[in-house]
């Protein structure tokens, strides 16, 4: 079992070392790059973490261990983005926390339901998001700033 809690802006420094381990160790699951987050000043960072409904993870040594980010569009759906779980966590429900964190949050909002891109490529995380209920849209996208990514969109219903 994991902590799982909201993340507070007096954290930035802790998200943006999570943030930028993410984009160094998957460089093809996320829109952005490593090379344009390290310059973010600490406002951006704050600004983030005070827009967002971002939650953290921490391990039984309270090391922080993974992270997402629940975004609430105003139609009914919550975008789950940021999504990270450091190797030494995977396979172990943390992804799973995270998302029933974000999932809490989007039902307690009247949410309908969790909306999510994964690329292609990337089959373990595409695995945990079914194991965990999402189903594919239909939709796929090529990131703008590598057009040989493709990512898929999956969603998962809420319960009502």
């Amino acid at each position: 079992m994991f902590m799982i809690r909201p993340a507070e802006p007096s954290e930035w420094e802790a998200v943006r070392d999570i943030r930028l381990r993410s984009l160094r160790e998957e460089p093809d699951a996320y829109a952005s790059e490593y090379q344009t987050e390290v310059r973010f000043a600490p406002d951006l960072w704050k600004q983030r973490l005070a827009t967002a409904s971002s939650y953290l993870a921490f391990d039984d040594d309270h090391a922080l261990v993974g992270i997402a980010t629940g975004i609430d569009t105003g139609n009914g759906d919550t975008y789950v983005v940021g999504m990270y779980v450091a190797p030494e966590a995977r396979g172990s429900g943390c992804a799973h926390q995270l998302l029933d964190a974000i999932a809490n949050l989007a039902a307690r909002r009247q949410g309908m339901r969790l909306v999510l891109e994964v690329a292609e490529s990337n089959i373990r995380a595409t695995r945990c998001y079914r194991s965990y209920g999402f189903v594919e849209t239909g939709q796929r996208r090529t990131l703008e700033r590598d057009p040989s990514i493709t990512e898929i969109e999956f969603a998962y219903q809420l319960p009502v």
